[in-house]
């Protein structure tokens, strides 16, 4: 089942404003990817940052798949120099999505956990990856400190994350299931956020700000603090 629908993406995406894209975090597991590849896909990536970054700072042949694209992808290839097309677009839904072609690097970010079948969707991942190549799924973690801010403070932006996906331990039993057995762990340094759609004063704003500042300077990976599930796997040749 879809926790969300284009409606709710086409509203989220609304006051997107196109921007330089030169750092989208994760810089330092980015390094862990080959200078070159012949085909990349992000699944579920619009408006189109992380493509863009991997274009060009990776030289990516990137293609980017989303059951909701508009012309933002297009401003955004423009306000970075790059040419109309540049990042090949497919409007089509994950589910009814099929490909002859295989990808050097699969990758999503935040989408994963927008549906209750997590190892459904984790084996359409795997299904578009060719011999030898990577897969790279990045998720928010609301298991934690973090969930229980989105919880108190932006229930419709909760509920439409399904938390149970963020259970590092189920991720590993249905990738075992599936013949795979990635890297699954913690990311980032603890933090806090809100998303500007969420209703909140300025004052509970500023709260949460400073207490994000406070819980960074933890040296903590673990579900209470850490903001982010990593899933890396590089499949043999």
């Amino acid at each position: 089942m879809n926790l969300t629908n284009r409606e709710f993406w086409r509203t989220y995406w609304a006051d997107f404003e196109p921007g330089i894209v030169a750092d989208v975090g994760f810089s330092d597991l980015f390094d862990r990817l080959p200078g070159r590849a012949s085909k990349f896909i992000e699944i579920g990536g619009f408006p189109g940052k992380f493509s863009v970054y991997f274009n060009k700072f990776k030289g990516y042949d990137v293609t980017l798949l989303d059951f909701y694209i508009d012309s933002a992808i297009i401003k955004l290839e423009k306000i970075n120099s790059l040419k109309p097309g540049t990042i090949k677009t497919i409007e089509a839904d994950f589910f009814s999505f099929k490909s002859e072609t295989k990808y050097d690097i699969v990758f999503s970010s935040g989408f994963v956990e927008h549906f209750e079948d997590t190892k459904d969707i984790l084996r359409r991942h795997y299904d578009l990856l060719a011999p030898g190549g990577i897969l790279f799924v990045t998720m928010p973690n609301f298991r934690g400190l973090n969930g229980l801010v989105q919880r108190l403070l932006h229930r419709s932006n909760f509920d439409a994350h399904n938390t149970s996906a963020m259970n590092i331990k189920l991720i590993r039993k249905y990738c075992l299931e599936l013949g795979h057995n990635p890297e699954i762990f913690y990311y980032g340094r603890p933090c806090l956020w809100i998303e500007p759609k969420a209703k909140v004063s300025p004052v509970i704003r500023k709260l949460a700000r400073m207490l994000s500042i406070v819980i960074s300077r933890i040296p903590a990976k673990n579900r209470i603090l850490s903001p982010h599930i990593v899933i890396f796997d590089k499949l043999q040749s």
